[in-house]
């Protein structure tokens, strides 16, 4: 009798990944679809993260929805909404920060992305970090 392993790369596509780059100064989500089928990115939502016992108010980063095909990877500029979330700062050293990423598939797989943490650095609106804690 012969046990049928299924390949590890096919272990690892068998979600929505998101990864975080910074090109040119912006920072961009790339979405890559290791689903069988389409799915949209209806939302991504960003919080900042404060202290222990700070609220978190969720505030959506996409000017529309993300449709991908099975296989298909898709990168979208987020720059400008995420510096919305913080007060302009006169300081002429980078801001570094952390935010919280939520992602929204419809429909819903049966492993969405979790919600993750983000570290951020940015001097004007020119990013220079932009990656998971």
């Amino acid at each position: 009798m012969t046990i049928a392993k299924t390949p590890f790369w096919e272990l690892l596509m068998a979600i929505v990944r998101v990864q975080p780059l910074i090109r040119s100064g912006k920072a961009l989500l790339t979405f890559r679809n290791g689903l069988e089928d389409s799915v949209t990115v209806t939302s991504v939502l960003a919080s900042v993260r404060g202290g222990p016992n700070a609220e978190e108010k969720w505030v959506p980063l996409l000017p529309a929805p993300i449709q991908l095909r099975a296989g298909q990877i898709e990168s979208t500029d987020i720059s400008s909404a995420i510096l919305k979330l913080f007060k302009p700062s006169d300081s002429t050293s980078a801001q570094n920060r952390q935010i919280r990423l939520r992602v929204i598939l419809d429909p819903l797989p049966a492993e969405q992305p979790k919600t993750a943490d983000y570290s951020i650095a940015f001097h004007g609106s020119n990013f220079i970090k932009f990656s998971t804690c």
